[in-house]
């Protein structure tokens, strides 16, 4: 089953309607955030977890394809 996208068109009856649900503008707000600033997106969703150490570097990416997040950072995955 495949869900509609955030602009598809539902039919419903005999009747077409536009699919928007009310988050979509919110979403694609979130979503581009994302994208812009990966860094700051991803450091203030981590705020949401109880952290045993602090990370030193939300992104180290100096060792590609070895990425790494949150590095030095210790959590209790258990925990949260």
């Amino acid at each position: 089953m495949r869900l509609p996208g955030p602009h598809a068109r539902a039919n419903i009856g005999n009747a077409t309607t536009d699919w928007n649900p009310p988050m979509t503008s919110r979403y694609d707000e979130t979503y581009a955030r994302s994208l812009e600033d990966p860094e700051a997106f991803w450091a203030e969703a981590a705020e949401g977890i109880d952290w045993e150490k602090r990370w030193d570097r939300v992104f180290d990416g100096s060792r590609s394809p070895f990425n790494q997040w949150f590095v030095g950072a210790e959590v209790n995955t258990c925990h949260n």
